[in-house]
């Protein structure tokens, strides 16, 4: 990750210090993974880092974006569109990614904690929004219109609502925690959705 797409808010001090940065993006994902969102501070981050305060609000503007950076840095190479392959494959192959995070990875807890503070932290959801769900959404709406264009899937299709059908339901048991999350779940949602998606 460069340090121009580390964060959505740049400007706020000097240019980052990669080094630095990293150094923070790193603690903070390891403090996460041990503490939660609850008991992650801007205090704590600074003295895992080795770092001062002043540094980490010079270049966040608060702890849900520091979060939300560490989280993109972690998790954004590990769940890809497969570049080849049909489309039920490589929808089922990504949405088995997914699953995999939000289930065996710390990840998870971050994503389902970030989501919840975002209901009253308006920049923090717009930076989800923005940084963590549209870059998906734009590399899946490509996947499908593909499938459209080559007849595995029906033309007439609204793709953001096929979209909401497949993902939907991961986070909606992320978020609820009903069901597990599993392997076989992926693979169910890919197969029920296919059933009203295909010609």
């Amino acid at each position: 990750m460069t340090t121009q797409q580390s964060s959505g808010r740049r400007g706020r001090g000097r240019v980052r210090d990669a080094a630095t940065t990293e150094a923070i993006l790193v603690a903070a994902m390891d403090l996460l993974a041990e503490r939660g969102l609850a008991a992650f501070t801007i205090e704590r981050l600074a003295a895992k880092a080795g770092v001062s305060k002043a540094t980490i609000y010079r270049w966040w503007p608060s702890r849900g974006a520091v979060a939300l950076d560490a989280l993109l840095a972690t998790v954004e190479p590990q769940v890809p569109f497969p570049a080849e392959g049909d489309f039920e494959a490589v929808i089922r192959d990504q949405v088995t990614s997914l699953v995999r995070i939000f289930r065996d990875d710390p990840a998870g807890d971050v994503i389902r904690a970030l989501i919840a503070e975002s209901q009253a932290d308006p920049d923090l959801a717009a930076g989800f929004r923005e940084r963590w769900l549209e870059p998906r959404r734009v590399a899946g709406r490509a996947v499908f219109r593909r499938a459209q264009e080559i007849g595995e899937l029906r033309t007439d299709l609204d793709i953001e609502t096929a979209i909401d059908l497949i993902y939907g339901p991961v986070y909606f048991r992320l978020l609820v925690g009903h069901e597990p999350l599993s392997d076989s779940f992926a693979a169910d949602i890919t197969a029920y959705a296919m059933r009203g998606l295909r010609p």
